[in-house]
């Protein structure tokens, strides 16, 4: 369990020291979905019946854990994608980026396609999702049991994912070895997580809990009910630091242009790190840039204010050109 300032952990474990001293870092294990997107802008969203014409933007592949996998390699690290990869088109590029990327998938490839996902911007920059979902969905018991993640691997799983059909997946992830460092992102789907069968033993589990605004707001609301409601001197992040204390989770909150929180699960004060000045070109995939940027930290076993330092700048990066 945390008991420090430092990378949380719920046992003894670090980064491996070899024979010669040096410190190897913690393996990163990237548990999640990827399918194909379309980006297109559009003036509104379209009325029931009616039609609009939108001007496409982009042709990629999306998913928070190829988020995370895009932006770990760019970190120089070498990540285990546990991807759900199938056969058909939207399979194909995803096969293809991870190519590119210089990974490949540990689980076994499926007879289905992968999903696909048309993105909808509007003129405020606000984003729509229309999710035709594929095989990256099936987290059935036979796929999960073949996921074998390494001694002390710093794990990172999300939301959408852990709410598959038949909670196998949450299950697994409630039942991680123990030495590893579970990342959880519960991104939009927060609310949903929390009514989970498995959501006790999964936030029990939980080394740390990564999330924004919104999301912490859903939790607390479903939590604590205290969300903006009890504040006491401790400030306005009081209930969530009293929710990682509590369930001994490191909590990061992340803040947009304010920057982003940790809160210790030992109950040490909060670490605040400034977002990095830059021009916003497109938030898409900001907050998957941020974790994995703490992730990359976790592995190394570097301290909190470090950590968000690094995931500043890699966020930054992220939104100063299109596309995640």
């Amino acid at each position: 369990m945390p008991t420090t300032s430092s990378a949380p952990s719920k046992d003894s474990s670090g980064p491996a020291a070899s024979a010669d001293g040096v410190t190897r870092g913690r393996a990163l294990f990237v548990v999640g979905a990827a399918l194909a997107e379309e980006v297109c802008a559009v003036p509104d969203l379209p009325r029931r019946g009616g039609h609009m014409w939108m001007q496409p933007v982009a042709s990629t592949v999306g998913g928070s854990a190829m988020n995370v996998l895009r932006n770990l390699v760019g970190l120089g690290r070498s990540p285990i994608p546990a991807l759900t990869v199938g056969t058909g088109p939207a399979a194909a590029r995803v096969a293809e980026l991870l190519s590119a990327l210089g990974l490949r998938s540990v689980l076994p490839a499926h007879a289905r396609d992968n999903g696909t996902c048309l993105t909808l911007i509007t003129p405020d920059g606000e984003r729509t999702f229309l999710t035709a979902p594929g095989c990256e969905t099936d987290w059935s018991r036979t796929r999960v049991a073949t996921l074998d993640v390494p001694a002390g691997a710093v794990v990172y799983a999300s939301g959408f994912q852990l709410l598959a059909a038949g909670g196998h997946l949450a299950d697994w992830a409630s039942g991680l070895r123990s030495d590893a460092l579970l990342v959880l992102d519960p991104g939009a789907r927060c609310a949903e997580l929390v009514r989970l069968p498995a959501w006790r033993a999964l936030r029990d589990r939980c080394d740390l809990l990564t999330l924004n605004g919104r999301e912490a707001a859903a939790l607390m609301d479903a939590e604590l009910h205290s969300w903006h409601r009890e504040g006491s001197a401790a400030g306005p992040d009081s209930p969530l630091a009293e929710w990682a204390l509590q369930h001994r989770c490191d909590v990061v909150l992340r803040r947009g242009a304010a920057g982003a929180t940790w809160l210790p699960a030992n109950g040490g004060p909060p670490v605040h790190a400034a977002a990095v000045p830059v021009q916003v070109v497109d938030t898409d995939g900001a907050g998957d840039a941020h974790t994995a940027a703490v992730m990359a930290a976790l592995a190394d076993g570097l301290e909190p204010a470090v950590a968000l330092e690094l995931a500043a700048r890699t966020a930054a990066r992220a939104v100063a050109h299109a596309g995640p």
